[in-house]
């Protein structure tokens, strides 16, 4: 498996156009810029916002009803100011760690399977219940579970002040939202905070690549085995390589290793540089 073939070494183009790097960091900004539209939207005036949120929002006798297309649309709106907020920085925060590491269409898919995950789950639970879903948990709950996943030991700020690993935070947030998932009465959509994280934790356990499932002609098959755990990406070099480039492979492992463990951010600029320079060679080396 080349270099190309790892997330933040391949091409993607921007979302508005144009070269890019893979990084999803303008999707994000365009995810956020579109869910504070809608929230503008639903506070416009009473009339207005009421039907805003009635068309968007998710509750089992619209869906059943056949609009499906409220287990997406309803992770664009939300119930208040606070709400928002909290749901629209964690989605900056925990976008902008993975950003890197997945191209522009694998995130808006992974983001809004997430979404559609979190909601079929709250669903089962509100089954038999008249209440309603709305809002980005989901979809920022499987961002969390995620990123967790890949940089266990990166240290964050709770609250902006108690340092904590990502990993105890998504296993605190985990069992929490385990534990109330069936509680309907709480006003929090604990099971669909539930469902966006275990599909999460299936993505990176199964390393599963969203946005390959529906280019050329081998999607059926590549959907038929979603469930196949995919071996760990090596590189692989077809003819004998010098020593230099042994060197130069292992370097850029130890330097994947350290983006596992540390993340993106704790690169130095060496490091940096020396994966473009293994991207740039192996370019070389497939034209």
């Amino acid at each position: 498996m080349g270099l190309e073939n790892r997330g933040y070494m391949q091409d993607e183009p921007s979302f508005f156009g144009g070269p890019s790097s893979g990084s999803a960091d303008r999707l994000i900004i365009t995810i956020i810029i579109i869910n504070v539209v809608v929230f503008l939207l639903q506070n416009m005036s009473v009339t207005v916002g009421e039907q805003v949120t009635y068309w968007l929002m998710l509750r089992n006798q619209e869906l059943f009803q056949g609009q499906i297309w409220r287990v997406v649309t309803y992770g664009f709106c939300h119930g208040g100011f606070f709400h928002i907020l909290f749901n629209m920085f964690n989605l900056y925060i925990f976008g902008r760690l993975l950003s890197q590491s997945m191209k522009t269409s694998e995130f808006l898919a992974f983001y809004l399977v997430a979404i559609v995950v979190g909601g079929l789950a709250q669903v089962v639970v509100n089954f038999g219940f008249d209440a309603i879903v709305i809002g980005a948990s989901a979809g920022v709950s499987g961002l969390l579970l995620l990123a967790a996943m890949k940089f266990p030991r990166m240290k964050l700020l709770l609250m902006g002040i108690i340092p904590i690993e990502l990993r105890w935070l998504a296993i605190g947030f985990f069992v929490l939202s385990l534990l109330s998932a069936g509680n309907t009465a709480s006003g929090t959509a604990h099971a669909a905070h539930l469902g966006g994280a275990v599909f999460g934790i299936a993505y990176q356990y199964f390393h599963w690549n969203l946005s390959s499932l529906f280019e050329g002609r081998e999607s059926v098959s590549k959907l038929k085995g979603i469930f196949s755990r995919k071996p760990k990406l090596k590189i692989h070099t077809p003819t004998g390589p010098s020593k230099k480039q042994v060197q130069l492979n292992e370097e850029v492992d130890r330097i994947l290793a350290k983006i596992h463990e540390e993340g993106e951010a704790s690169l130095t600029s060496k490091e940096r540089k020396t994966l473009e320079k293994a991207s740039k060679q192996y370019r070389q080396l497939n034209k």
